[in-house]
This record gives C-alpha cells, structure tokens and sequence, in this order.
C-alpha cells in the first residue's frame, strides 16, 4: 500500500505541516496530529460474458457476471447496477464481497436494445473505481443461413421464418428447435450442412440457445435431391 502522511503540530504560535519530515523544538508540551491517507484506487476489469467496454449480444438468458477486482489495502465490496435509459436511474443488481466477484443474471429484466452494465469496485479507504460492458438486448436470437458450392438450392424452416431464396436470417424464441430443410434445384445436388451442430444431407435440427449459422452447401452437375423429403 502507498500511505501519505501529513503532519500538523500547533506549538508558540506556529505549526508543521505538509507530507515531508516535522521537526519539533521540544521547549513546551506539544502535540503533533499524523493524518495517513490510501489515495491508490482499486482495480476493476470485466471477464465475463465479454472485457471492459465491450458488448454481447442477449436474448432473455441466464448469463453470469463477472469482474476482477484488486486493491493493496483490500476490496471491500463489488456492486453490480445496470442503467435504465427510460427512466434515467441506475438499478442496483447485486453486490458481492468477496471473490469471486461473480453474480448470475437474467437477462429478461433488460430494455430492448443497448444496456448498460456497470461494476464498481470500493476499497477500505473507500476509493472507487468502475468499469462496464453494454449488453444487447435483442428480444430472441437469429438464425442465418448460407448457401455455398458451385449449385443452387433453397433451404426453409419449420416454424417458418426463412425461406432462402430471399430470407436468409430469421430470429426465433430463445432455446426452441428449428428444422432446416434444403432442396435442389433441377440438375444439382444438396451435398450437405455444416454448422451449429448440423452435418450430412437429412434434415438439420438447430436449438435456438444462441445466436446461431448453417451452411446449406450445393453443387452443381448431379442428380436432384431435397433434404427432409
């Protein structure tokens, strides 16, 4: 720790002051007043879900929180606050006192859109030092497709939301199932998916628990087929 010390002695009229050495001339009783002062304020860095000033997209789930926090006197506590940009307050979440400095955190609670997560770090001296991310609210989370290879070919979904052709991204309900279908057209072939888990030439099945990509891959020259019929 980094300690100053300030000195104040009243003695005949005079006094000692300042951070430097105090000399005394001991000619009366006199009292000398040492004020110790920690002016180093702790340090705070976010680990989860993503670093400091950094976004992550949400769509209602459970995600954890997290920072470090370190100080040479000592970390007293950790509050989590998030800001509401309706109502213009900042609404405590959680505070932690002691490592790890990790909280879970439902993002339903969240605004559409851009939020602000804020972490502050107070110290026995009682500084403060913060730091945040901003989370993404995006309702629920999409599902792309891509298309590749030297063919062409259409895939859909059941329940509907892309039909690719002309839509190729849909946004789905956090956690559901998705059945992706793809089909040639006349004088190509599916030739299979790759991934979000999803592989070979039947049906692809995705579970909307993230933000997730498929690619439908074509080529061109072979028989006619259509995955899922």
């Amino acid at each position: 720790a980094i300690f100053f010390f300030d000195a104040a002695v009243e003695r005949n009229g005079g006094s000692c002051t300042g951070m430097g050495t105090c000399t005394v001339t001991m000619s009366a009783a006199v009292t000398v007043i040492a004020n110790f002062s920690d002016p180093t304020p702790p340090s705070i860095a976010w680990t989860l879900p993503v670093g400091n000033g950094q976004t992550y997209e949400v769509y209602h789930q459970p995600i954890q929180l997290e920072v470090n926090a370190n100080d040479n006197v000592g970390i007293t506590k950790v509050v989590f606050l998030r800001d509401d940009y309706l109502t213009h307050t900042s609404i405590e979440i959680a505070t932690v006192t002691s490592p790890p400095y990790r909280i879970p955190f439902d993002t339903s609670v969240l605004l559409s859109g851009m939020n602000q997560i804020n972490a502050v770090a107070s110290d026995a001296a009682n500084n403060l030092s913060s730091a945040y991310i901003t989370l993404n609210n995006i309702q629920m989370p999409y599902l792309t497709v891509l298309k590749a290879g030297s063919g062409s070919g259409t895939v859909t979904s059941s329940p509907g939301g892309i039909n690719c052709g002309p839509t190729c991204t849909g946004s789905f309900t956090y956690n559901s199932y998705v059945v992706l279908m793809a089909a040639a057209l006349p004088g190509n072939t599916f030739t299979g998916w790759s991934g979000a888990g999803c592989s070979g030439t039947d049906t692809c099945t995705v579970q909307m628990d993230a933000i997730k990509s498929v690619t439908a891959n074509f080529q061109e020259g072979l028989s006619s087929f259509a995955a899922g019929a």
